[in-house]
C-alpha cells in the first residue's frame, strides 16, 4: 500500500481518497490528528466489500474513530466550514 500526499487542490473537497490500485492519497494540509483519522479511514475502504455506499462510508468512518477519535471529532468540525 502506498500512501501519499498531496496538496488541497488537488483533492479539495475530499480529506483522502483510496485507490483500487492500493494507493491512498490525504490532503497535506490536514492537522496531524486528522491525517491519522483518514488514514484509517482509507485504510479500511482497502479491505470492505461494501455495496450500499453509506453503508461504506459509516463502517470506514467507525474504524477511523475507534482509532483516532480527537482526529475524527476535528474532522467533523473542519468539514463544517465551506472552505474546508
Amino acid at each position: 500500500m502506498k500512501i501519499t500526499f498531496v496538496k488541497k487542490e488537488k483533492l479539495y473537497p475530499l480529506y483522502g481518497v483510496y485507490l483500487t490500485n492500493g494507493t491512498i492519497i490525504i490532503r497535506e494540509d490536514l492537522p496531524h490528528l486528522v491525517k491519522e483519522f483518514v488514514l484509517e479511514h482509507e485504510i479500511y475502504h482497502s479491505t470492505d466489500k461494501e455495496t450500499v455506499w453509506w453503508k461504506r462510508e459509516l463502517k470506514a468512518n467507525w474504524a477511523g474513530f475507534k482509532k483516532h477519535p480527537f482526529g475524527g471529532f476535528l474532522a467533523i468540525l473542519m468539514s463544517l466550514s465551506p472552505y474546508r
